[in-house]
């Protein structure tokens, strides 16, 4: 297992709820920049909501709780409907109101307006993303929302794609209804080989899911 992020990012994780997913070895090709750094955070702890499940970062492999990384990121899942204005993105994480944070070109991570596709540039790193968040929780991470939601008995839906992805603070045991082929490999079919560079689509994905459950752990 790969050392605990460090800075705002492991600050977000401390308050997250996770995992998502059972432990995964993920490689997106570059050893620099933020596709490195999520390929590690997934590797320490695959996937986690934080701030009332405000903000989910999806888990990678075939089994877990929400959107997995792969099938959110393939095309026919809901990028399609923005007519090519979003298939460079990685899209590796959202907020309660649909808003997909992603990485575009191993340089920057952005805010993807949901309405619009326009783009919004948070920094250069997942820790200046996770900075951002902290700055403002309610506003950034929706935070405020997500609790009134919680207060309520019904549950937390998100309406942002076809996909139909639901997701609740409370809610955090990965799924295990079907057993996983040992060291089971999927995820993107092509690889993005170097940092700051114009792909044809959304980066390469190899994960390979361990064959073992993993349980949920909850922080304040």
């Amino acid at each position: 297992m790969t050392a605990a992020p460090t800075s705002a990012l492991a600050e977000l994780l401390r308050r997250g709820r996770a995992p998502l997913g059972p432990p995964v070895r993920v490689d997106f090709g570059p050893t620099t920049g933020p596709l490195s750094e999520l390929a590690e955070v997934l590797v320490h702890t695959n996937g986690f909501t934080v701030f009332n499940a405000g903000i989910q970062l999806f888990h990678a492999g075939p089994r877990g709780l929400g959107p997995e990384l792969a099938v959110w990121n393939a095309r026919g899942t809901w990028k399609d409907t923005y007519a090519g204005l979003v298939d460079r993105l990685l899209c590796f994480a959202q907020d309660l109101l649909a808003v997909q944070f992603a990485i575009a070109e191993n340089c920057h991570v952005v805010a993807v307006d949901p309405e619009t596709a326009g783009r919004t540039i948070l920094g250069d790193s997942l820790d200046a993303w996770a900075q951002w968040l902290l700055d403002d929780p309610d506003v950034h991470g929706t935070w405020s929302l997500a609790t009134a939601w919680q207060d309520t008995p019904r549950p937390i839906k998100n309406a942002s794609s076809r996909a139909g992805c639901s997701c609740s603070a409370a809610a955090t045991t990965p799924t295990t209804s079907s057993p996983a082929t040992p060291w089971r490999q999927c995820g993107f079919a092509s690889r993005w080989p170097s940092a700051c560079t114009t792909p044809p689509t959304a980066p390469a994905c190899t994960c390979l899911a361990h064959d073992h459950h993993s349980t949920a752990r909850s922080r304040p």
